[in-house]
């Protein structure tokens, strides 16, 4: 997804992104991709599936577990979010040491990703029977995207893949 393009999409209903500086991208090795997206449009504040970008999510993982990483978010765990230095997002678990897991292939792919969670949340809210959880066909739907886009994001133990079967 073009960044202009994310940026347009996701602000149309007044939500916020986060613009990153390059004081927060400091010194971390990742690819220019992740960089002109991160400084030039960002990413959300907020976003389902209880994730979170920015300045408030960048400090606190320690010292161990940023080497090699760029730490842009977390997740509702309280899970560091963070970009590799070949720009792929990954998932560091505190409760495994840190381990990374693969959440998607690079920032523009996880900011389409984003973008498409929350129209499918937006979908089956306007459902008239909906509590909160997402219908079978909705989490199929998802699937379907997730394989076309990043197929690698589906498969076990990861983020996008977990989400699908909680819902």
């Amino acid at each position: 997804m073009e960044a202009h393009d994310f940026k347009a999409a996701w602000e149309r209903d007044d939500d916020v992104l986060h613009l990153f500086t390059s004081e927060e991208i400091g010194h971390a090795r990742t690819s220019s991709v992740a960089e002109h997206f991160l400084t030039t449009v960002g990413l959300p504040l907020a976003a389902a599936p209880c994730l979170s970008f920015g300045e408030q999510s960048l400090d606190w993982p320690p010292e161990e577990a940023r080497q090699g990483y760029l730490p842009i978010g977390s997740d509702g765990a309280g899970n560091p979010i963070v970009v590799d230095s070949d720009g792929t997002v990954l998932l560091l678990d505190h409760d495994g040491r840190f381990a990374p897991s693969y959440v998607n292939s690079d920032i523009p792919t996880l900011a389409e990703v984003l973008l498409k969670y929350r129209d499918l949340i937006d979908d089956a809210a306007t459902a008239p029977d909906f509590d909160g959880e997402l219908s079978a066909i909705l989490r199929e739907r998802f699937a379907v995207f997730l394989e076309k886009l990043d197929p690698r994001c589906l498969q076990e133990n990861r983020m996008w893949s977990g989400e699908l079967q909680l819902r």
